[in-house]
């Protein structure tokens, strides 16, 4: 029976291993070349400039990260060309450049060109988007903006945090091994 015991065991560790290391699909970046600044307005959900001040990684815990996972970048609009009337906006973007994610700086002001709908406005690496301080010739192409005309703030999204999920799902699954190495040493000793 103690043999049994051991098997059981190192079976569960393999099957934790598996399921912690899962292996996805992969993906690489590739883009082509943007169009002009009016050819992307026409394109784009939204087009607004923004200054960052907030950047929400949800998988900041999570022990296997992922290129692809999404960033929640919030912008405090300065102006708007399309698509967005409100003082606060949420863009997600992937971690990484390898899965075509723009990589935003706290504080610092962006032209974005997004797709999506509203609450769920994303930007690649392939879009225009760009710093506001190189993004001159779009800027002199769109012409001014127009001033956010709704004042909103963006409330904070409580999900479960990923890392959680994982911590309570090895705690289960441990609790489980015990509960099975406890009833088979039972029953041996009967």
């Amino acid at each position: 029976m103690l043999k049994i015991l051991k098997l059981i065991i190192v079976f569960t560790i393999m099957l934790i291993f598996v399921f912690v290391n899962s292996v996805s699909v992969t993906y690489a970046c590739s883009c082509a070349q943007p169009g002009s600044p009016s050819e992307e307005l026409n394109k784009s959900s939204a087009v607004f400039s923004g200054k960052v001040v907030k950047i929400v990684d949800n998988n900041k815990n999570v022990i296997f990260k992922s290129s692809a996972d999404p960033l929640e970048i919030h912008f405090q609009v300065i102006e708007t060309w399309k698509g967005i009337s409100v003082s606060d906006v949420v863009v997600k973007t992937s971690r990484d450049s390898a899965s075509c994610g723009y990589t935003f700086a706290l504080n610092e002001e962006y032209l974005i060109y997004t797709n999506g709908e509203e609450g769920y406005y994303q930007v690649n690496l392939c879009s225009r988007t760009a710093p506001l301080a190189n993004a001159s010739t779009d800027l002199n192409e769109l012409g001014q903006g127009a001033p956010p005309t709704e004042k909103v703030q963006v409330d904070e999204d409580n999900q479960m945090n990923n890392h959680f999920l994982n911590i309570t799902l090895i705690s289960i699954l441990l609790f489980i091994i015990i509960l099975i190495g406890f009833y088979i040493f039972k029953s041996n000793k009967n």
